[in-house]
């Protein structure tokens, strides 16, 4: 089984405080514990610092995606 982290946000003010990896470190916490063999998140290539932090946790990227801007945008 698989658990999957759609979006990790933390507003401006609160961000470098350590929110975000407390969440992750929750959420891979309750993942194991309800039978999950891995825990996949959803992060665009271009966010380095949810890249850095993802890596920093022992997570790897597996595939890599961006978002398509139309070019008359």
């Amino acid at each position: 089984e698989t658990a999957m982290v759609h979006a990790v946000a933390v507003p401006p003010r609160f961000r470098r405080r350590g929110m975000a990896r407390s969440m992750m470190q929750g959420a891979a916490v309750w993942s194991r514990e309800a039978g999950a063999q891995r825990l996949t998140v959803l992060v665009t290539t271009a966010n380095a610092a949810a890249n850095a932090l993802y890596a920093s946790l022992g997570m790897r990227a597996a595939v890599g995606y961006h978002y398509r801007i139309h070019p008359q945008a």
